[in-house]
């Protein structure tokens, strides 16, 4: 980038005063002024750049240099999470699945002697996860709950027993809950299966074994006793799966706010760009693809036609799976883009697909913090003049150590410039003793 020497002093000798002199700024006392042979000490030499005037001029912070020395707008539009793994793994976390059973129970099976232990009830029931999205070999539970409820006509203690082979807790055991029943008492039991892992053995079927285990007292029993028992599976976030999966996807609808009014000065009510740049990048963090398609990119103004960036129009993007990093995607541009120095907004549009494949594709595993990301710069190139832009600063040319200055009777400062930016420039310079 061509840099350019804004300030040179030259020659320049500074003398630090201990206070300031009113009569130093009788300019009269120049008058007849005999100048002698003296010497000089350049003090100072700073260089600033396009960029450096530009982010000091408030507001103007997306232009910049291109590479051949004109002006870019740059805007940028960035969706992080366009697909998200939760989108897959809270599938079922709205769904509730209950499961209820009213067992009579023989009067046959309780003993008339007393403290003799029996079975009461032997019950396998089972829940059936939805199979439309996904179809699990294994799932770790993030978070849920399991909520059993019983209620009875007995007068007796007993034991209830909840088992499933298909639920694992972290060291591969199965779950299993156990509960003393008071007799006559009812019971509402709810627990917390975070944690635990899902291993159906049919397609996503979970099935439970409910044994209630009892010991008489001898005392009589009602004729047709019964127990009922229900039980409800909620709120059941995943952390990982591993299985076939369908296809996911989400519209993508983005618009971003735009200034080009400052152009309207110097370039009327519109301008045509040449070459405009668009720069698309997406990371895909899925181990199976993606596809994004885009049916519009363009700059817009209420009550104006768009302006396409695009020259054909859908545009598809296709995504391999596993990249950990975003990758640059080339998209069909317009060669030329005719704007309204009145357009306010960017827009883009489209749809994004994860897994297009659905079902008939090979069994993966997805896990949490997995995306497609998606990130897109407007870079407009310009040849433009800008008035009005207006930055400060401070450079201390003072502190030239000279011990003895009464043999010195004037001073000059000499001031050199070189403007190397493609617009002028007004300069309005202080100098000031410390």
């Amino acid at each position: 980038m061509k840099r350019f020497l804004l300030f040179t002093l030259i020659s320049v000798i500074s003398i630090a005063f201990s206070s300031c002199n009113k009569n130093a700024y009788d300019f009269s006392r120049l008058d007849g002024l005999d100048a002698d042979g003296s010497w000089g000490v350049p003090l100072v030499n700073a260089d600033f750049t396009v960029e450096d005037i530009l982010n000091m001029a408030e507001g103007l912070s997306f232009i910049q240099t291109g590479d051949d020395g004109t002006l870019e707008l740059t805007y940028q539009l960035e969706q992080d999470s366009l697909i998200s793994s939760d989108v897959v793994l809270n599938i079922i976390k709205d769904k509730v699945f209950t499961q209820s059973r009213s067992l009579s129970i023989p009067i046959s099976r309780f003993p008339s002697i007393p403290n003799i232990s029996f079975d009461l009830i032997k019950d396998t029931t089972a829940i059936d996860l939805p199979t439309d999205q996904a179809i699990l070999e294994y799932a770790e539970i993030k978070s849920g709950h399991f909520l059993f409820t019983v209620d009875h006509d007995i007068p007796i203690d007993f034991t209830i027993e909840i088992s499933s082979s298909q639920l694992k807790d972290a060291n591969g055991n199965d779950f299993v809950f156990t509960k003393d029943i008071s007799a006559h008492e009812n019971n509402s039991i709810s627990l917390d299966i975070a944690g635990y892992e899902i291993q159906p053995l049919a397609t996503n079927k979970l099935q439970f074994y409910i044994h209630i285990h009892a010991t008489s007292t001898g005392q009589a029993v009602s004729a047709n006793p019964s127990v009922h028992y229900s039980f409800r599976v909620e709120n059941i976030a995943l952390r990982e799966l591993r299985g076939k999966v369908t296809s996911f996807d989400v519209d993508l609808d983005e618009t971003m706010d735009i200034d080009l009014g400052f152009l309207a000065q110097k370039l009327g009510g519109a301008i045509t760009i040449y070459d405009p740049q668009v720069k698309c990048e997406v990371m895909n963090s899925f181990p199976v693809g993606g596809k994004i398609t885009l049916t519009d990119a363009s700059l817009r103004a209420p009550g104006l036609p768009a302006s396409p960036l695009l020259s054909s129009s859908p545009a598809v993007i296709e995504l391999p799976g596993n990249t950990q990093q975003y990758e640059n995607v080339s998209l069909p541009i317009a060669s030329s883009l005719y704007v309204s120095t009145k357009m306010n907004q960017a827009h883009i549009s489209g749809n994004a697909v994860l897994n297009p494949d659905g079902m008939s594709a090979p069994t993966i595993t997805l896990k949490e913090n997995q995306s497609i990301n998606f990130r897109m710069s407007f870079v407009l190139p310009l040849k433009v003049k800008i008035d009005d832009v207006t930055f400060k600063d401070t450079i201390d040319f003072g502190g030239v150590d000279i011990p003895d200055i009464s043999g010195i009777s004037n001073m000059l400062l000499r001031l050199a410039f070189e403007n190397g930016l493609p617009f002028d420039m007004n300069l309005q310079a202080y100098f000031y003793d410390s």
